[in-house]
């Protein structure tokens, strides 16, 4: 689920009913003006916020982000419903700052690593360079070593 997406809220309230995993991204493509929040403090909160529902009502959920200050507060989320341990799982992609996935897993939190694939595997690179700028030289550092 895209949380940056306005519509999203009302997409919540029928995903949280079914079975399954959800999987709560930011968002990374361009949508047209209006239907989305931009990046920021608001699009945070309520990425966070999704992650707590699904948290307190004990549904399959998987934390999908590179933002370090949302793993750290959703630590702050998984700690406090403590039965939740099972239920969750950090994702990342794989050569974009692998580093804090590692570190959540050497902390004892559930980790998962993918690799995007397919015919979009370019623009969706891109976007994750555009969203954090410094992923460009780690991306060229690892094809270095």
């Amino acid at each position: 689920m895209q949380a940056y997406l306005y519509r999203s809220k009302d997409d919540f309230k029928d995903l949280i009913k079914e079975k399954g995993r959800v999987r709560i991204v930011k968002g990374a493509f361009k949508v047209p003006e209006g239907l989305s929040i931009p990046r920021g403090q608001k699009l945070d909160e309520v990425y966070l916020s999704y992650v707590d529902q699904l948290l307190s009502a004990k549904h399959l959920c998987s934390i999908a982000t590179h933002d370090h200050s949302i793993q750290q507060e959703a630590k702050k989320i998984i700690n406090y419903y403590k039965s939740t341990h099972q239920i969750y799982e950090f994702e990342s992609l794989y050569g974009i700052q692998t580093e804090q996935l590692i570190t959540l897993k050497n902390e004892g939190y559930k980790t998962k690593l993918y690799l995007v694939y397919g015919k979009e595997w370019y623009l969706y690179l891109c976007n994750r360079i555009a969203e954090y700028p410094l992923n460009l030289f780690r991306a060229l550092s690892d094809i270095v070593n």
